[in-house]
């Protein structure tokens, strides 16, 4: 018997059916790996808060203050840390720098400079630091927010993430 009638199939979905057997595959889920050397970085511009990101948008990496300057992040499991999900009510145009304001419930208001760049050699990664003028209050609250991390989070990104 014939796969078409099988199936009780009318000309066009045979078609269709055809059409879509020749489709390429989908792209593959981005690697949520990290090299080990590119795990270190965020931990290294402490108090700075660093995170590293996969092209969409999951934290695959971060220091204590990176957790934290997004508020409640820290608390998610690490597979749903997931960027795009925490601001997608935010309009968003990609920058490589600029500054943002960010409304923090325990340090309050901070804007901060931040500087995004494509980690070479990876497969959409990116590096995101932010920073702010020494001695200004933005950097007084950017410091307690890496001095303030939690027990747990005081470990390094690679065994956070």
């Amino acid at each position: 018997m014939k796969r078409g009638l099988l199936l009780r199939l009318s000309s066009a979905s045979k078609s269709s059916v055809r059409a879509a057997r020749h489709l390429p595959d989908p792209p593959a889920a981005p690697s949520r790996a990290v090299k080990p050397g590119l795990k270190l970085l965020p931990e290294s511009l402490r108090p700075h808060p660093a995170i590293i990101l996969s092209r969409t948008m999951d934290i695959l990496a971060a220091n204590p203050a990176g957790l934290r300057l997004y508020a409640g992040v820290e608390d998610w499991p690490s597979r749903h840390r997931n960027l795009a999900c925490y601001v997608f009510l935010h309009p968003v145009r990609p920058h490589s720098s600029a500054t943002k304001t960010f409304h923090h419930p325990d340090v309050g208001d901070l804007t901060l400079g931040y500087q995004s760049m494509l980690l070479e050699g990876t497969p959409g990664q990116r590096l995101s630091a932010y920073h702010a003028q020494p001695g200004s209050p933005d950097h007084d609250a950017m410091v307690l927010l890496d001095l303030t991390a939690p027990t747990r989070a005081r470990h390094p990104a690679s065994e956070r993430l």
